[in-house]
């Protein structure tokens, strides 16, 4: 036999690999977090996703309660968290961010499962608005809790923070009356308004800054915001939309994309701090223009 006649050997099967799970494969890369309108002024409710939104409005017109304690058993239509206080020239008060935290061990009470994650106080200066978050993430640990001061120019439609060690903006956008923030991280050549902050106080050192001094710089600023990039530095993978605005039913949706993939949205534990900071941020952003 000749070796044009030999067959060549079959294809190689690999057999050792798995076939990915459903999850795997129909997992989303990112959070669509719905941040209620505070028209009453009796506080307002954040949801980790329009499905846990729409669930809990249906919740509340069921008249069983037996379905209504199932559905919270399985985690549906729970606030993730539960907002209160002001932050309006009238009656400032802090805002504070109550999350849930379940308690396995009885069910759900809405007087007991929330905890304070983050309060926030405003800060009106000439110029620009300071807002000092304070984050409690773990309760039992206090040695974990952290503060970021955010400083949103009143002009310039840029708020500029430091966290993680990054600068961190979020530009408001309006086109064709679409309302919106756009999340960005600056580079470190990128000026931002944190640039003449001292890293203690809520104040800003406006002397020497472009931002302030320079109204050559800020009329560029303005007028070049909504045509370039030039001033959104890198990874803008979050944005801040309203639907309806000044109406008890409107909201706004925070999406926020990430590189790993979500197998489930509608568990608020799987939300990371970093998410969880850029939620109460984007709250307060809101929560000034509405």
């Amino acid at each position: 036999m000749s070796a044009e006649d030999i067959e060549p050997p079959p294809p190689a099967y690999f057999v050792d690999r798995e076939l990915p799970s459903y999850d795997e494969v129909a997992a989303n890369r990112g959070w669509n977090f719905v941040i209620r309108n505070a028209v009453t002024g009796a506080g307002f409710n954040i949801f980790v996703s329009k499905n846990s939104y729409q669930t809990y409005l249906e919740m509340n017109k069921e008249t069983s309660e037996d379905v209504v304690r199932q559905k919270i058993l399985q985690g549906l239509g729970i606030p993730m968290f539960r907002v209160t206080g002001s932050l309006g020239a009238i009656n400032m008060k802090p805002l504070t961010f109550k999350k849930y935290v379940p308690d396995n061990e009885r069910p759900f009470n809405v007087h007991k499962d929330y905890k304070t994650f983050c309060v926030v106080k405003k800060k009106v200066h000439i110029g620009y608005n300071s807002y000092v978050f304070r984050f409690t993430p773990k309760p039992e640990n206090p040695k974990e809790d952290f503060q970021i001061v955010m400083f949103s120019h009143s002009i310039l439609p840029i708020s500029d923070y430091i966290y993680n060690g990054e600068t961190h903006r979020w530009v408001h956008e309006d086109y064709h009356h679409v309302y919106q923030y756009r999340h960005t991280r600056l580079e470190k050549n990128q000026p931002a308004l944190t640039d003449t902050w001292d890293m203690h106080s809520t104040k800003l050192h406006k002397i020497g800054s472009p931002f302030f001094q320079n109204s050559k710089f800020m009329n560029t600023f303005k007028r070049e915001t909504h045509n370039t990039r030039e001033f959104y530095g890198t990874g803008s993978k979050s944005t801040l939309n309203m639907t309806s605005v000044n109406t008890i039913s409107g909201y706004a949706e925070l999406r926020v994309k990430i590189p790993t993939l979500i197998s489930n949205t509608e568990d608020i534990s799987e939300v990371s701090l970093d998410e969880l900071v850029k939620i109460c941020v984007a709250t307060v952003l809101k929560y000034d223009r509405v």
